[in-house]
């Protein structure tokens, strides 16, 4: 695991950067010096083992630091923002308030919120009216909006309400975490008109496709189970239905019929698999890469999907190559690139969560797969699952205060049955589109598995809430959380500890030997 510790200091440089109090220009002068000389020392002690390791997770703390510096965006509005036509929150209600006409294209599809009441919708602005025409500016804007909306990724629309500052929220910079997440402006009870298209770029045409695809959907399953297929596989969560989406964030299950990492990756491994037993490595990789590559832009390129489509392209890559594979190392690698290019999305809880699951099941999984194993059918899920909440406990802790335990159950039952369900529900959409008639047939086989999961959530949904307050020491509680979770994972094998005692202290080599004069 080589990269695992240089990714955790890079990782730990970015936080710094994003959080960094005092002014950026000279701060980033500054970390250039300290990484030179740091880089300098570790060329003259890379002999030493311990050294060597001390330098380069200290470089890449500077370089992480250095990328992150000049991202974070400017206190103050450019020429032609967005950002620059907000009127505070405190006025945006008042009956002076100006309401402005914005253009742009949605960014993805609608996400349900206030218990699935109002729908929240993303647009890159593209120009604002002024007069009798428009004038350009640039600038992500959050909408709130109607439920029922009839928008969708790739759609050109027009805005109509007051461009205002985000509303201020108790305990947490709301306005700060939009603008991380390239968000500048908040519309609160917008009207939202959609634009004929003039053409089809290829992310409008993937867009029409997904909507084409979740009609179909919703006209060959009933409900709750169209909007459940269709969220788990299309992405279009705004489709399920509203109370059992609240019966989903009650349990804390939501993010499991989010696409993300599982989906990516059965389906990754499905396309990989049938197209070895025909094919050679090289094209084989080629044939799953496009695939997993095009079901990425169709869903909508999110931070989780992100991630996923690039562990499995470094995985098909290191197949093709026939290199040796550690999951740890691509999950590290993963976080390397996605933050290189996207130095703000170190801040996202969803990547945060994404990488911590993983990592969570990649290291703590397998011991806790080999303890549980004796329990028939289950142990293997609860060990996953299991592993996948110790991950993300930290984090969980920093932003709530408390772990619930009402989602364990229907959890570790959605867990079982995602992969079969994954994989049918691809089947399904590409027959459907190919053939309606036969589409619906396996439509029926869907509907099962589909009413278990949302009848399980539903009833789980009705029992009081059952969560366990733990400390909560901030954002500074995390490192302790994990320290703890180390330890635990150490002290649970003598090898490990065995490891960590060679590491720290190795043994003295052999001496060698001296010539004789002559």
């Amino acid at each position: 695991m080589p990269l695992v510790p240089p990714a955790l200091a890079w990782l730990a440089g970015m936080l710094l950067g994003l959080f960094w109090p005092g002014g950026r220009a000279t701060a980033l002068g500054w970390v250039g010096g300290a990484a030179m000389l740091t880089g300098a020392a570790l060329a003259l002690c890379w002999a030493d083992r311990r050294a060597r390791w001390a330098g380069l997770l200290l470089l890449a703390l500077w370089l992480g630091l250095a990328r992150s510096l000049p991202a974070v965006p400017s206190a103050t509005p450019l020429p032609g923002s967005l950002r620059a036509l907000n009127v505070p929150a405190g006025q945006a209600r008042a009956a002076s308030a100006a309401r402005r006409v914005l253009r742009g294209h949605v960014l993805a599809d609608p996400d349900p919120s206030h218990s699935g009441k109002n729908a929240q919708v993303r647009v890159a602005v593209e120009a604002v009216q002024d007069g009798a025409g428009w004038r350009p500016v640039h600038g992500g804007l959050l909408v709130v909006t109607d439920r029922f909306v009839p928008v969708a990724q790739g759609d050109t629309v027009e805005c109509l309400g007051v461009v205002q500052a985000p509303p201020p929220v108790k305990g947490f910079d709301y306005a700060r975490w939009l603008l991380w997440h390239g968000i500048e402006s908040y519309m609160d009870r917008a009207m939202i008109r959609v634009l004929p298209m003039v053409d089809t770029a290829p992310t409008t045409l993937l867009a029409v496709w997904r909507r084409a695809a979740g009609q179909r959907t919703a006209t060959q399953l009933p409900e709750p189970a169209a909007g459940l297929l269709r969220g788990l596989l299309l992405g279009q969560q705004k489709a399920i239905d509203p109370a059992l989406w609240a019966d989903f964030n009650t349990t804390q299950t939501s993010w499991l019929i989010v696409v993300s990492g599982s989906q990516i990756t059965m389906l990754l491994l499905f396309v990989y698999w049938v197209s070895r037993r025909v094919l050679a490595p090289w094209p084989a990789v080629a044939v799953a890469g496009t695939v997993v590559v095009a079901y990425s832009l169709f869903v909508g390129l999110g931070l989780s999907v992100a991630r996923a489509a690039l562990m499995g392209l470094l995985y098909l890559l290191a197949r093709g190559l026939g290199r040796p594979i550690t999951p740890l190392n691509l999950l590290a690698c993963t976080a390397l690139i996605l933050t290189a290019f996207d130095p703000l999305s170190v801040a996202d809880a969803g990547f945060q969560l994404s990488f911590a699951a993983v990592a969570g099941i990649l290291i703590l999984g397998p011991p806790l797969v080999t303890r549980w194993r004796r329990i028939p059918i289950l142990g293997e899920a609860f060990a996953i699952s299991w592993a996948a909440q110790l991950g993300i406990l930290p984090i969980v802790i920093a932003q709530f205060g408390a772990i619930s335990l009402t989602g364990f159950g229907p959890g570790t039952l959605i867990g079982l049955i995602i992969g079969p369900l994954m994989i049918l529900g691809a089947v399904y959409e590409i027959t459907a589109w190919l053939w309606a008639p036969l589409g619906q047939v396996i439509a029926w086989v869907c509907w099962l598995p589909l009413t278990l999961i949302a009848s399980v959530v539903q009833l789980t949904g009705r029992f009081p809430p059952l969560a366990v307050v733990l400390p909560d020491y901030g954002w500074i509680g995390i490192p302790f959380w994990y320290a703890l979770l180390a330890l635990g994972y150490l002290m649970g094998s003598p090898a490990r500890r065995a490891a960590v005692r060679r590491f720290l202290r190795p043994a003295a080599g052999p001496a060698e030997p001296v010539a004789g004069r002559t």
